[in-house]
């Protein structure tokens, strides 16, 4: 592992943290980006508000103004404010599924009317192409389907964040995948 220790510590036990929270229901899988994006503003704001003051010693200078304005937004996106600015992730993703899965299929097609060899690879990329296109369809259709793809994207971030600690633990690369 190249990174520093108690850093790589901490995102597994982010990850872990994070997914829990999602299997328990104590976050909603829709607002977990505004979460993430808000926080990821107010500290990188504070910070250039921190850094402003120690090198400038004013609130004025490009750094200071730009963090002040970065945790204002960082603020006003916080999902547990009265009147927060709601994005609808769950929406975006499902549609972005739907356009993926759509061009993972078209280029199975595609790759027959060339007359590639891997027939296999082809039959693939038109499997995965319709099922991604048919989870985005049920993001996009079925209530219940997506507090159960809260619950899965939990239960992966569980296993992610396990598998990247026993890794850190045993000083071996569990994730590595290798594909010929």
């Amino acid at each position: 592992m190249k990174e520093n220790s108690v850093t790589s510590v901490l995102k597994a036990v982010i990850y872990i943290v994070l997914g829990v929270l999602l299997c328990c229901s104590v976050i909603n899988a829709d607002t977990l980006p505004n979460w993430i994006i808000s926080i990821s503003m107010i500290i990188s704001g504070g910070i250039m508000v921190l850094v402003s003051l120690i090198t400038t010693r004013s609130l004025l200078s490009d750094m200071g103004s730009t963090g002040t304005i970065l945790t204002a937004f960082g603020v006003f996106f916080l999902p547990a404010l009265p009147h927060y600015q709601e994005i609808h992730w769950v929406w975006g993703i499902a549609l972005l599924m739907m356009v993926l899965g759509v061009a993972y299929a078209t280029e199975g097609i595609l790759r027959f009317t060339r007359k590639t060899k891997d027939i296999g690879i082809n039959i693939f990329l038109i499997l995965f192409g319709v099922a991604v296109f048919a989870l985005g369809i049920c993001l996009w259709m079925i209530d219940s389907f997506r507090q159960y793809a809260g619950l899965m994207l939990g239960i992966c971030l569980i296993v992610y964040g396990v598998l990247y600690l026993i890794g850190l633990l045993t000083h071996k690369d569990v994730l590595i995948i290798k594909a010929k």
